[in-house]
């Protein structure tokens, strides 16, 4: 059983997305793989000369966010074809197509992705329309007289694991520490906010002091601000990871140090925003950011904060928004700092290895192993089956006798 069950991992995927933060850490992981772990920096290279060339309407894709509208776009898809640009990672190898043509991602995904919703008195039958235009019957879901509203699904732009390290680390990135909580698109608009999942659900619809979150605010129907946040249900508070449009204006063509920096400016700005009141009931806060230089990190999981910490997130400086997951920005659980940065960090509750940790610490080393070997031509069947990783495990794999442990090895956050 334990044969088979190896060699389906071997060989089954349940997602396209390259080194996801749903599947474990693929140095920790004691599955093969699939890809190089050199494939990321060249992937970050490639996206960083490609949006340069790429410019999307951003103004009318955060109208069509903040005003649920939809419509038009399969002409847009058809224009898509026409232009569109195929870039190669490796020989053999493409990127997926939401790299290869980046500027109209969001136009592919919505098409991709696109529900019909059933409104009834017992719930909201969700069907799906693939790409012949067939539909689909889907579940019931929830039972509440409103049905089920929806947006486009990849609105957010997501993390990969941290695999290859930048050698650039401390001079073009920044971090986040991200608490424990669920992953949120926030759109205030027309005189209400909605909050949305990573998979496009309108989970709650309430007031807030953000522009365009309320109808005393909401002078204007170009009043409208996007943001992507942390819902953390223990605080009652939407922690404010980055900003995609503020009173009507988009920022996903701005670097990602401009982003923070008009985030932190514009937040303290509207009065109780990070007050829970009546009319805020619930709390926005900004997440800091800090250098990825070693001292400035060693500080950083050195410092106490006013959350339960869930991990850490790797901004490049020039990222622009994208939605999507993106080698732009990495994810790292704080202790795998020391291990897959190669830096010494404090010893503290953030470093502190489970102990499920210490059972995969030699996939570690084999991984850094394969890698010293395959540079220098010496690349063995053993070292090149270590250097590589699956991803279709959604959460760490468990030990033939695995130690009982209160915590749970996986990644709470919805990244």
């Amino acid at each position: 059983m334990e044969e088979l069950s190896q060699a389906l991992a071997g060989s089954f995927s349940v997602s396209q997305d390259l080194n996801s933060t749903a599947a474990p850490h693929p140095r920790l992981s004691q599955y093969k793989s699939k890809y190089s772990s050199l494939e990321q920096s060249e992937r970050r290279r490639q996206l960083l000369e490609l949006q340069k060339l790429k410019r999307l309407d951003y103004v009318n894709h955060a109208r069509r966010l903040a005003e649920d509208d939809w419509t038009g776009m399969e002409s847009e898809e058809e224009e898509e074809k026409k232009d569109d640009e195929k870039m190669e990672v490796d020989t053999g190898k493409k990127l997926p197509k939401r790299y290869a043509n980046q500027g109209r991602v969001w136009r592919t995904v919505w098409r991709r992705n696109r529900k019909i919703v059933c409104h009834g008195a017992k719930g909201a039958c969700v069907k799906e329309e693939n790409m012949t235009g067939s539909i689909t019957p889907g579940v019931e879901e929830g039972g509440g007289d409103e049905g089920i509203d929806m947006l486009g699904c990849r609105e957010l732009m997501l993390s990969e694991w941290l695999i290859d390290v930048p050698s650039d680390l401390g001079q073009e990135w920044i971090v986040v520490v991200c608490p424990v909580g669920k992953r949120a698109l926030i759109v205030a608009s027309q005189g209400s906010t909605s909050a949305y999942t990573k998979s496009g659900y309108c989970v709650n619809r309430f007031s807030s002091l953000l522009p365009g979150g309320n109808r005393r605010n909401s002078t204007t129907a170009k009043d409208y601000t996007i943001l992507d946040c942390i819902y953390n249900e223990v605080n009652q508070t939407y922690y404010v990871l980055d900003v995609m449009c503020w009173r009507g204006h988009p920022f996903y063509d701005c670097q990602t140090d401009f982003r923070f920096y008009w985030m932190h400016s514009k937040l303290p700005e509207e009065e109780g925003l990070g007050e829970k009141t009546k009319l805020n009931p619930f709390k926005f806060v900004g997440l800091k950011n800090f250098p990825c230089t070693p001292e400035s990190l060693c500080k950083v999981l050195s410092m106490d904060f006013p959350f339960e910490v869930d991990g850490l997130l790797f901004y490049h400086k020039q990222a622009h928004y994208s939605p999507g997951s993106t080698p732009l920005v990495g994810w790292l659980r704080p202790y795998m700092v020391s291990d897959v940065l190669g830096i010494a960090v404090p010893a503290g509750p953030l470093t502190t290895k489970p102990e499920y940790a210490g059972y995969q610490l030699q996939q570690i080393i084999e991984h850094k192993k394969s890698q010293k070997e395959g540079i220098m031509g010496k690349l063995t069947p053993r070292a090149s089956e270590n250097g590589c990783y699956e991803l279709e495990h959604l959460s760490t794999p468990k030990l033939k006798s695995p130690p009982q442990s209160p915590n749970h090895p996986e990644s709470l956050m919805e990244n």
